[in-house]
């Protein structure tokens, strides 16, 4: 549920991808490696990803907004489920009343790019501040206050799209309603004109498998990678890493720089280091994401090593990941007094979740 939260988080602040897409099959819903693909109105590729918000147009209406990973498939209708399996899960609309879906997904790539630019300039301004008033205090922080506005809900299934406010609040609001009070899901309107005498509907399954759930929410990941410089040769290194992809988004790990040079040092020095990051997949080309990465360290021959690096990701199969990252600044004090500089670096990496 925590990524689920997170992904409902950055449709409701508008970092999102949108589209609708008509549905002839509704009960083909199942997931391809982690992905369920559609063709929207447009006739473009429109994915749901464990993650997505979606809105269901049916002859009765729009149905409750719902994050994809808690979709069950039944005989008849879609259903939603309020624990770890489909077990239990409360109906949400019948396949044959089905006209199309409404998706929201996340945009993890835009708010890498955001963050990257806010921290960019953030950084600048810490400069120039430093430079041109060194011994003046840091000013105080302003803060802003976000206006709300209330939207009225859709009323029928004549509109194309369901309000935002109708998707991402009131998702947000079950989700969190879901994960820390009741456990439970808001029933359908459909659920009321089932008979009281009913017959549980056998359920097929989940639209996404638990191994796909689980890559979606952490996922262990290996990489390691390669820089050089052109203005220096104190920045050739290389790296490796072991860590975690939390939320398909965020990135933590541990391992090791082998530095090269330093004043009068001779050969490879080995470097401790830790790093986290940020990962943003597009959301409708899922094998492209752009990379944010910062990584520090310290030994026995480096007092300080601090990098930062922000480039593009390819995934030529899934799960493995090439990232290049043209030109990005490091920092290395070598210990003893041996010196300290900046060095701008180039350089690729090679990842892998699993």
């Amino acid at each position: 549920m925590r990524s689920s939260l997170v992904a409902v988080a950055l449709v409701a602040t508008g970092c999102t991808s949108r589209g609708y897409a008509p549905l002839n099959d509704p009960h083909s819903l199942v997931a391809t490696d982690g992905i369920i693909l559609l063709d929207d109105e447009n006739g473009e590729t429109l994915p749901i990803t464990p993650d997505s918000v979606v809105t269901f147009e049916t002859d009765q209406g729009w149905t409750d907004p719902v994050v994809a990973v808690r979709l069950c498939r039944t005989a008849i209708d879609f259903a939603v489920r309020v624990g770890d399996t489909c077990d239990g899960s409360f109906r949400l609309a019948a396949y044959d009343a089905i006209r199309g879906v409404h998706v929201e997904t996340a945009d993890r790539a835009a708010t890498v790019g955001v963050v990257t630019a806010v921290s960019a300039a953030a950084v600048g301004i810490l400069v120039v501040l430093g430079v041109l008033n060194p011994f003046r205090k840091a000013g105080k922080s302003s803060s802003g206050s976000a206006a709300s506005s209330s939207v009225s809900p859709s009323a029928g299934p004549t509109l194309k799209y369901p309000p935002r406010a109708h998707v991402a609040g009131r998702a947000l609001a079950n989700i969190a309603l879901n994960t820390v009070a009741t456990n439970a899901f808001p029933s359908s309107p459909y659920e009321s004109e089932l008979p009281d005498d009913a017959a549980p509907v056998p359920v097929d399954g989940p639209s996404f498998s638990p191994r796909e759930v689980r890559r979606a929410s952490i996922s262990v990941l290996a990489s390691v990678d390669g820089r050089a410089s052109l203005f220096s040769r104190d920045g050739l290194s290389t790296g490796a890493h072991v860590g975690l992809r939390v939320d398909d988004f965020i990135d933590i790990g541990v391992g090791g720089r082998w530095l090269d040079g330093g004043s009068m040092l001779q050969g490879n020095r080995v470097v401790p280091t830790a790093q986290i990051g940020l990962h943003g997949e597009l959301p409708r080309a899922r094998w492209f994401a752009l990379g944010l990465s910062v990584e520090g360290g310290h030994g026995n021959d480096v007092d300080v090593f601090l990098d930062a690096r922000f480039g593009a990701r390819l995934e030529p199969v899934r799960g493995l990941w090439l990232g290049i990252y043209p030109l990005h600044p490091s920092y290395i004090a070598w210990s003893n007094g041996r010196g300290a500089q900046w060095i701008p670096q180039s350089s690729a990496d090679l990842s892998f979740g699993f």
